[in-house]
C-alpha cells in the first residue's frame, strides 16, 4: 500500500469522526444562540434543549449561560464534550492514525476517578462542588475518553471498509 493511499485511508475516518464531534459541540452553543435569536429559531432551540435532557440534569445553577441563555447541558457535561473534542484533535499527534489498539481500561478508570470523587462527595453532602472543578474533571475525562472511542471507531471503519471491498469484488465477478 502506498504512503499516499495509507494516509488517505486513515485520514478519512478521522475527519468523519472529528467533524461529527465538532458538530455535536456546536449544537451545545447553537441552542442558547437560537434562543437568543428567538422567533422560529426558538422552536429549534427548545426541541434540542429538551432532547439533551435525556443526557443531563440541566440544573441552571450548574450550567453555563451564553447569549443570556442556558446551555443544554451542565458544566460537567460541557467539559466532557469539549474535552472529548480536544482529545479527538490531539489523538493523531499522540497515538497516530494507524494504531487500532485500545488503551488499558485502568486508564479510563483513572480518568473517571476525579470526576467520580467530585460528584460523589457532593452527592453525600461532604462538600459543595464548584463549576470550575466540574469543568476541569469533565474535560479530563472527556479528553481521555477520546483515546478509547477513536481506535474503536477506526476498527469499525476497517471492518466496514473490508466488507465493502469484498462486496465490490463479488459484484464485479457476477458482472463478468
Amino acid at each position: 500500500m502506498s504512503i499516499k493511499r495509507l494516509f488517505s485511508y486513515n485520514i478519512i475516518p478521522y475527519v468523519i469522526f472529528l467533524l461529527s464531534v465538532i458538530l455535536w459541540d456546536l449544537t451545545l452553543v447553537a441552542v442558547p444562540y437560537f434562543e437568543y435569536l428567538s422567533g422560529k429559531y426558538e422552536i429549534i432551540s427548545s426541541i434540542i434543549f429538551i432532547n439533551f435532557h435525556l443526557l443531563c440534569h440541566q440544573m441552571p445553577e450548574r450550567s453555563y449561560f451564553i447569549f443570556g441563555n442556558q446551555m443544554p447541558v451542565c458544566v460537567r457535561c460541557t467539559g466532557i464534550y469539549f474535552g472529548f473534542l480536544i482529545g479527538t484533535i490531539i489523538y493523531p499527534f499522540i497515538r497516530g492514525l494507524k494504531t487500532r489498539e485500545i488503551p488499558h481500561r485502568w486508564i479510563l478508570i483513572l480518568a473517571l476517578l476525579p470526576l467520580g470523587i467530585d460528584g460523589f462527595t457532593q452527592l453525600i453532602g461532604l462538600r459543595e462542588s464548584t463549576n470550575d472543578l466540574r469543568i476541569i474533571t469533565g474535560m479530563f475525562f472527556g479528553m481521555l475518553t477520546a483515546f478509547f472511542i477513536m481506535p474503536a471507531f477506526l476498527q469499525i471503519y476497517d471492518e466496514l471498509y473490508i466488507f465493502i471491498k469484498k462486496q465490490q469484488k463479488t459484484v464485479k465477478k457476477s458482472i463478468k
